[in-house]
């Protein structure tokens, strides 16, 4: 597998909701503590949707991680399913 097959917004949604349920939070008190809209969090959880960084900036923030540990944990799944692969 090549890493441009791997769809990254899905990769990033399925770190989100992780966090999220991590933290025992539902989408829609995630979503009024980033002050987005509840549709909008559930497509990027799924993966249907992109975020710009203001968005993952307010996410990481409602969360309470650093905004990189979103991207570190992206990452490693990447690295995960890079590996299954080989």
């Amino acid at each position: 597998m090549k890493y441009r097959d791997l769809n990254v917004k899905k990769i990033v949604g399925k770190t989100v909701r992780a966090i999220r349920k991590l933290r025992g939070m539902t989408i829609e008190e995630l979503a009024e503590k980033a002050e987005i809209n509840e549709k909008f969090l559930g497509e990027i959880e799924r993966g249907v949707k992109g975020c710009d960084y203001t968005i993952l900036i307010q996410l990481a923030i409602a969360l309470k991680v650093p905004v990189g540990q979103l991207l570190i944990e992206a990452q490693r799944f990447l690295e995960r399913s890079k590996q299954e692969e080989e």
